[in-house]
C-alpha cells in the first residue's frame, strides 16, 4: 500500500477509540501510531523512544486542550501494567506528518523493529547492566544454563563475557 495516496485509509485502523470505563483525557479522532507500558520490552521502548523523536513528538499536558501539538504523548494509569503512554498524531495535523505516519505504521507492519542500531544498542546496554548487577553465583547459573562455553570464572567479572554462540547474550535478553 502506498503510505502517500493511501494515507487516512492506513491510519483509519488507528483511531483512538474511547474505552470503556476511561474517565481521563480523550484524544478522540486522533491516531495512536505506538504505545509503551512499564512492562514494555527493549523493542516496545526502542520503538517508542525513536517513533517519538523522528516524528518530532512533544510531551502534552492534556489540561492544555488548545494548545495539543500535532505529535504528542501522554500517559494515563491502567490498573493491569501501572500506566501506558500513547504517542499519537492529530487528525488535522499537516499532510506530511500524516504521510509519515503512515509510513511508519506500514513499516512496522512490516518488520516489528523501527530502528536496528537503536534496538541493538539497547538490549546491549540492558544485558551488560543486568549482569553487572547479578551475585557471582547468578553469573554462573546463567554461564551453565546457556552453555556459551565460557569459562565459569568469568562470573567473578562485572563485565559481560565473550560468548562465541551468543548464548549467554540471548539467555540475558530472553528475561
Amino acid at each position: 500500500m502506498d503510505a502517500n495516496s493511501d494515507y487516512r485509509e492506513i491510519l483509519a485502523d488507528h483511531v483512538w477509540k474511547h474505552p470503556r470505563d476511561y474517565g481521563g483525557f480523550s484524544p478522540d479522532g486522533d491516531y495512536v501510531i505506538v504505545t509503551r507500558n512499564r512492562e514494555s520490552s527493549a523493542l516496545g521502548r526502542s520503538n517508542y523512544r525513536r517513533i517519538f523523536a523522528d516524528l518530532g513528538a512533544t510531551s502534552y499536558d492534556e489540561r492544555d486542550e488548545e494548545n495539543r501539538p500535532p505529535v504528542y504523548d501522554f500517559r494515563a494509569g491502567h490498573w493491569a501494567c501501572g500506566w501506558v503512554e500513547y504517542l499519537l498524531v492529530r487528525h488535522d495535523a499537516p499532510e506530511s506528518v500524516l504521510i509519515q505516519a503512515a509510513e511508519i505504521v506500514c513499516a512496522l507492519a512490516d518488520y516489528p523493529v523501527y530502528d536496528e542500531s537503536d534496538f541493538s544498542e539497547l538490549e546491549w546496554t540492558e544485558a551488560t547492566e543486568y549482569w553487572a548487577r547479578c551475585s557471582v553465583r547468578d553469573r554462573l547459573d546463567y554461564i551453565r544454563d546457556s552453555q556459551c562455553g565460557c569459562s565459569i570464572f568469568a562470573a567473578r567479572h562485572d563485565y559481560l563475557p565473550a560468548d562465541d554462540n551468543g548464548s549467554l547474550f540471548e539467555r540475558l535478553t530472553s528475561n
